[in-house]
């Protein structure tokens, strides 16, 4: 015989130790925070206007593809990644600066080294701000 559940019928806590409406609320900013923490493109949606505060963020094919691959890399399931998209299409803010911090939720002790056609762009690119 199935058991039937009603809208009167308690919750099964088996397993767990705390009923569910002891747990407190998950607020937006919480739900928002493990995905940005978990998807780079998100962490890029949330943070753009740290970054960007005059610049609304505006999202395109070129930016959702670039943080799947920046991610991919992260993820190791990538090794070598060659970007060729026009300037100004938020190339060095992704890479330079979107990954490395979304990088270091997840492993603070990475370091990074960044080489460009232009030498000023790579010291830019690669200095930390203690040494800026």
């Amino acid at each position: 015989m199935s058991k039937s559940i009603t809208a009167n019928t308690p919750p099964n806590n088996s397993g767990n130790s705390t009923p569910f409406s002891s747990r407190p609320p998950l607020s937006r900013f919480h739900v928002m925070r493990e995905l940005a923490q978990r998807d780079l493109h998100e962490f890029v949606s949330e943070g753009w206007h740290v970054l960007e505060p005059g610049t609304p963020f505006v999202d395109g094919i070129h930016v959702r593809a670039i943080c799947m691959h920046l991610q991919a890399i992260a993820e190791a399931r990538l090794e070598n990644l060659i970007i060729n998209v026009p300037s100004g299409h938020a190339k060095s803010l992704l890479t330079a600066v979107f990954l490395p911090a979304w990088w270091w939720i997840h492993a603070p002790e990475t370091r990074f080294l960044y080489a460009s056609y232009s030498a000023s762009i790579s010291v830019r690119d690669s200095l930390s701000q203690r040494e800026k």
